[in-house]
């Protein structure tokens, strides 16, 4: 998780989605967006992950690195769509990969 801290006196505030705010060299809890998951990766659906990358909970990288799901980007309006014939090749890909 990518966290922009400042210093400010005693205190340093921690900025991602949300905001902590703890004493200088004490740890807070950062909770992440994803958890461990149930079942293979590659066997989820892509429109969810395709949700899942359009509400912030998955990087666009992470959804084709982890769940083989391809998503292009519109230049127009940014919004992201499932490439479903690359989807397809990577997962054989990634598959076979996972098999050997």
């Amino acid at each position: 998780m990518e966290c922009s801290v400042t210093e400010v006196g005693a205190w340093s505030v921690c900025e991602t989605n949300a905001t902590s705010i703890t004493r200088r060299g004490c740890a807070a809890p950062a909770p992440e967006k994803a958890g461990g998951g149930f079942g293979d990766p590659l066997d989820r659906d892509p429109d969810r992950v395709l949700r899942d990358v359009v509400e912030e909970k998955v990087a666009p990288e992470h959804a084709q690195r982890e769940y083989g799901v391809v998503l292009v980007e519109s230049e127009s309006d940014g919004v992201w769509a499932i490439d479903a014939s690359a989807t397809e090749h990577l997962r054989v890909r990634m598959h076979t990969a996972a098999a050997d």
